[in-house]
């Protein structure tokens, strides 16, 4: 068996030490989890206020979900948009969706400020889809975005889909007619069972060397206001009225450890999850009814594995999902997330001081089991790289066929909430703790619209209602 490594971490590159909290400490602001979500809410509120803030993590900066995901930039959601919208109507749900779309003009900001060095690509990819119920699903969600005054993503159906008459006469000016050559050509696929595509901007980037530039760009721009301890896992989150106390635990495993003594505390005014890694602590509220148990209860975890290979540099990066009509993808589906999906990412990599592509593809995955805790050091399980190999032979035309290598294989731990969405904003029974938290499958650009949702609500800005608000109730 292979090695859990992502090509991502493998490109890192890092050079900065670890520092790991050796001392009881205040700060105005403590933010738990160093990947994406973690890292970018530190640089807002570093950025966009005067307070301190620290940032912990319980193992290193960028090497969680960060550092195994499909390093894919996209907006949408992995739950259907109308069914989120039968949930809380058109006007919330579409407000959401921009709200997520607004990532990409903070990304640029991100980028200007800092002068990321990472590269960051943008352009078109494609969904493809197999069967009337997944193209029906997709005009849904269009029509949602129609009426909630939001540009609808292009659907482009073959015009010799079998099925083309059953679509509903209501979604008639939502997709186009073309041929299936064409649908093939821009799935870069042989497989006549494709009959229909969105197209719409996505993008991709390295999560992990971002997070790693970001970090080191605070540390030296506001050296006294920011700090960053690693390997510092959190035990117990101690909310009271005005302020918090986090105790951590040094040498301990993922179960909390109720009865231990703490090894140091971190005093603050606030306290923001960012983490993926939610089954390593306790909340407890002095200032209210229990958060822990329903904290608990609202989320719980998936392993996805993927894998890659290097062949031949192609001009341009493409991000493409896969609806396939037979699958042997691995895991369940649920009415939460939709349909599960292969996806693949081209872009370029530096192999040993040559430039080459890498195609990257995901889809197999699993729930974390009850009591069962995620391990990175496992090693990738050899039924993962089947189900891709499989998929890409029968769907990726591109691909080189029975000689390929996968040269990386990894897997990471996705936080899911059981409503589908992210939790961005205050505790509602106690406003001390905030989350940014819960990617649900898609998690960059989210992360990056909640950091500045959560800046503004530090700042005192008031916020509209949004799906995004921790409920008390769920």
């Amino acid at each position: 068996m292979k090695k859990n490594l992502s090509p991502w971490l493998h490109q890192l590159e890092r050079t900065r030490e670890s520092i790991v909290l050796d001392r009881n400490l205040e700060t105005d602001i403590l933010v738990v989890g160093g990947g994406i979500a973690g890292v970018t809410t530190a640089y807002t509120l570093l950025r966009d206020t005067k307070y301190t803030v620290t940032l912990i993590d319980s193992y290193l900066v960028g090497h969680g979900a960060s550092g195994h995901n499909a390093g894919q930039l996209t907006t949408y959601f992995e739950r259907p948009l109308a069914d989120i919208a039968s949930q809380f109507g058109v006007d919330l749900a579409c407000a959401a969706q921009k709200n997520v779309e607004s990532a990409w003009l903070e990304l640029d900001k991100i980028q200007q400020e800092v002068d990321l060095k990472t590269p960051i690509y943008k352009f078109t990819g494609y969904a493809g889809m197999t069967q009337l119920s997944q193209v029906i699903s997709h005009l849904a969600d269009n029509m949602i975005r129609h009426d909630g005054g939001i540009p609808i993503e292009k659907m482009l159906i073959a015009d010799n889909f079998e099925f083309l008459n059953q679509i509903p006469g209501v979604f008639s000016h939502l997709y186009e007619i073309t041929t299936k050559e064409n649908i093939k050509k821009m799935l870069e696929t042989g497989s006549d069972d494709y009959v229909a595509m969105l197209v719409y901007p996505k993008g991709a980037t390295n999560s992990a060397k971002i997070c790693e530039e970001l970090i080191e760009y605070m540390l030296e721009t506001y050296a006294d206001r920011f700090n960053v301890y690693e390997k510092t896992p959190a035990n117990r989150i101690i909310l009271d009225k005005d302020s918090a106390l986090t105790e951590v635990v040094f040498n301990k495993n993922e179960m909390v450890t109720e009865s231990a003594t703490p090894d140091v505390t971190i005093a603050s005014k606030k306290v923001i999850l960012c983490t993926n890694g939610f089954e390593g602590f306790s909340l407890v509220n002095n200032a209210g009814k229990d958060i822990d148990t329903k904290f608990h209860h609202q989320l719980y975890g998936r392993i996805n594995f993927m894998s890659a290979y290097l062949d031949s540099l192609e001009k341009d990066p493409v991000a493409i999902s896969y609806f396939p009509k037979k699958s042997s993808i691995h895991g369940p589906k649920d009415t939460i997330t939709g349909e599960q999906y292969f996806y693949i990412t081209r872009r370029p990599h530096m192999h040993n001081g040559v430039e080459m592509g890498l195609i990257s593809t995901g889809g197999p995955e699993r729930i974390l089991k009850e009591g069962e805790f995620y391990n990175r050091n496992d090693m990738c399980e050899p039924w993962a790289e089947q189900d891709v190999d499989a998929f890409l032979k029968e769907n990726y035309k591109k691909h080189p066929g029975e000689k390929v290598e996968y040269q990386f294989c990894w897997h990471g731990l996705l936080g899911y909430t059981t409503t589908g969405l992210r939790l961005i904003g205050e505790e509602p029974l106690n406003r001390v703790l905030i989350y940014n938290l819960g990617c649900n499958g898609v998690g960059i650009m989210p992360s990056i619209y909640g950091s500045t949702r959560i800046s503004q609500i530090i700042q005192g800005i008031q916020q509209e209602p949004s799906i995004f608000d921790p409920q008390v109730n769920i």
